[in-house]
């Protein structure tokens, strides 16, 4: 009887499997056989675990500026940080506001593109992009380009090879290649 009272007990507190709950520390340890993914676990609100340099927050989401270079190169970047972690991907003029701080005002790399088709901006975590607040008169290049924020609050075109700081976001959320 004490043996099914301590597995009771363990099981309210959320160990052993009983509580399907990913904590920050097993996010990156989560199978295939559990049913939970990194993104089931962004969308639930659940903690991710960031490398300690993605210290600037906004809700479940860090964020971390690299140095200037070409877009490609800056999605390789922050990928090579780890899983669930690709440029940034702003979902609203609220999210955008609040990463203005962080930018320093400088034209920054952000996670779209429409390197797969002219004018089809899609997000490097796949889909098209539904927020895009271009500047008047962009889209504007013809062929391949890179989204390129002007915080606080515009997007340009560009062309994929310029040089430009970048934003990486860690959220758990994987990318997807065939988006970019």
């Amino acid at each position: 009887m004490r043996w099914f009272a301590l597995i009771a007990l363990l099981a309210s507190c959320g160990r052993y499997g009983f509580d399907r709950k990913i904590e920050a520390d097993s996010v990156s340890d989560a199978g295939p056989d559990d049913g939970a993914t990194a993104s089931d676990a962004a969308r639930d609100g659940a903690a991710i675990a960031c490398p300690a340099r993605y210290a600037f927050a906004i809700g479940s989401s860090r964020y971390r500026i690299g140095n200037q270079t070409e877009w490609p190169l800056a999605e390789a970047s922050c990928e090579a940080d780890g899983a669930g972690i690709h440029l940034a991907v702003i979902d609203n003029a609220s999210e955008m506001t609040m990463l203005a701080a962080l930018t320093g005002g400088s034209r920054t790399w952000v996670g779209a593109s429409d390197r797969k088709t002219d004018n089809v901006f899609l997000r490097v975590t796949g889909g098209v992009a539904p927020f895009l607040p271009w500047r008047n008169g962009d889209p504007s290049q013809a062929g391949s380009a890179c989204a390129a924020w002007d915080p606080p609050s515009q997007y340009r075109d560009e062309q994929c090879v310029q040089g430009r700081q970048f934003v990486c976001e860690c959220d758990g959320i994987p990318v997807d290649p065939t988006a970019y």
